[in-house]
């Protein structure tokens, strides 16, 4: 496959895990039924693992040899996609019955993940700063291209990156400190409602990106 067709499967990835993710926090009953909870778990992880595919074709068929920092980056943006990917995959082993209910707790609102005492509410927030590395990175690297759409487009995902940083960092040091939800799809309707808007500016500045760079190829 090539780096368009990916960024295609990108652009659909991103679209579904936010309208499941908006769907869930906004109407949680609708993920209590198993069957329908286990057919998002296996789309979610699909989702999620088009990210991964296409920041590696995007390492190996995009970027230049001697384009060192952006390869260093586009490394950590695989590893920020494969994290989140592996949260969606201990979903998948729970709402199978591979591990024991009693061990785990599920959020209705978390879309099938999985929520523990462990370090896993880091990983979201790790992710988006390895995120908003790749993107500050290519914004820098892109100045050099008379390639406008992507200029404007990085330079967007990264804002919005950037936001979706300080989300999580919020949310997380909310749970750390004050044992508030460690998701933000878990927190009260009223505080999910006013968040959602800057959820929906991060999803969305990134979706152009992807839209954008999928302009730019052949």
């Amino acid at each position: 496959m090539n780096l368009k067709k990916a960024t295609t499967l990108a652009i659909i990835g991103v679209s579904y895990i936010f309208a499941s993710r908006t769907i869930g926090t906004l109407t949680p009953g609708i993920f209590q039924n198993l069957l329908v909870t286990q057919i998002n778990v296996i789309l979610s992880i699909l989702a999620s693992l088009t990210f991964v595919y296409f920041y590696v074709l995007f390492l190996i068929k995009y970027l230049q040899p001697d384009q060192i920092r952006m390869k260093r980056a586009t490394v950590f943006a695989i590893i920020g996609s494969a994290a989140m990917s592996l949260l969606f995959l201990k979903g998948i082993f729970l709402v199978f019955g591979f591990i024991r209910v009693n061990l785990y707790e599920v959020s209705p609102n978390l879309i099938g993940m999985i929520r523990t005492s462990s370090i896993e509410p880091v990983i979201p927030l790790l992710s988006s700063i390895f995120m908003l590395f790749f993107f500050a990175i290519f914004h820098q690297e892109i100045q050099r291209s008379v390639r406008s759409i992507l200029k404007t487009a990085t330079l967007l995902a990264a804002i919005g990156t950037a936001i979706s940083v300080a989300l999580q960092a919020f949310t997380f040091f909310s749970f750390i400190f004050a044992g508030q939800p460690s998701w933000l799809s878990e927190f009260p309707i009223k505080m999910a409602i006013i968040l959602l808007p800057l959820v929906a500016f991060s999803v969305f500045t990134s979706l152009y990106f992807y839209i954008a760079f999928y302009k730019t190829q052949q």
